[in-house]
């Protein structure tokens, strides 16, 4: 094999392994960590405060879009999960007002 094919194979190779590593970290689900912590909370939300409550509420909400511009195969899967969430910090926050 000549030397310029050779550095063109190399440099092809590279430039595969790149865009294999970029379109990884781009496809990346960077919303999953939040996810997780907010429905976390869910064994905790009798001892939660109102404010905390509303606060998990809010971040709900601000999840929400994340995930359903996801291309996650499982996107429904956890909008279903983080809508189960929400209500249940929604019913905390409305039988505290009794």
């Amino acid at each position: 094999m000549n030397n310029s094919l050779r550095i063109s194979i190399t440099s092809a190779l590279l430039l595969l392994s790149f865009l294999c590593i970029a379109s990884g970290s781009l496809a990346a689900d960077t919303w999953i960590p939040e996810f997780e912590d907010i429905c976390g909370k869910t064994q905790d939300a009798e001892a939660l405060s109102k404010d905390e409550l509303k606060s998990l509420v809010s971040r709900c909400d601000k999840l929400k879009p994340l995930i359903a511009n996801s291309d996650n195969p499982q996107k429904s899967v956890y909008l279903f999960r983080l809508d189960k969430c929400k209500k249940l910090f929604a019913y905390m926050i409305e039988i505290s007002n009794k």
